[in-house]
């Protein structure tokens, strides 16, 4: 882990608002925006027309029985592939109806979808990892911290990806 380069961007709340303002306007999530934009990032890098990149689901939202009871983490990490063609707006709505259809495989382990892409298990589906998630910024107390009286020492996030990248939506 000593050879890991980090860097914490924080976009400034002009730029936020505006592109608020238009995923709205284009019916889209600003999480569907920062896919399209990783998906061209990763595009690039790879010199392809084309991503392939692994995503992480929260797995409660096509829950199974008794989830939204369930304590833990039920976090699933799924490839989306995006071709970067046509206009940027037939590309979103292209990674916008991707990330749909991945909904039905929410609780899909990545094993199994290895598995089906006839992969072998030793290569990677992917190296690159995006992560888009609604967060709390930890920074201020929160009730719930102060409820249990808690106190965050630290913050240190790790995966197993060579080129990763975390958006926090703080709302």
């Amino acid at each position: 882990g000593s050879t890991i380069t980090e860097s914490k961007i924080i976009i400034p709340r002009e730029i936020s608002i505006t592109l608020r303002e238009i995923c709205t306007k284009i019916g889209i999530s600003p999480a569907v925006l920062f896919h399209a934009a990783y998906g061209l990032v990763v595009s690039k890098c790879s010199n392809k027309n084309y991503a392939i990149f692994g995503t992480l689901f929260s797995g409660r939202l096509q829950g199974s029985a008794a989830a939204a009871h369930s304590i833990g983490l039920f976090i699933n990490t799924l490839p989306l592939t995006v071709k970067i063609e046509g206009s940027v707006l037939e590309y979103i709505n292209e990674v916008k109806k991707q990330l749909q259809d991945l909904l039905q495989y929410e609780q899909t382990p990545l094993s199994s979808i290895q598995k089906w892409s006839g992969i072998s298990n030793e290569l990677p589906l992917f190296s690159a990892l995006f992560n888009y998630r609604h967060s709390q910024d930890f920074s201020i107390e929160s009730d719930a911290i102060r409820q249990y009286d808690f106190e965050i020492l630290c913050v240190r996030e790790r995966t197993n990806y060579p080129f990763a990248l975390a958006v926090d939506d703080l709302g």
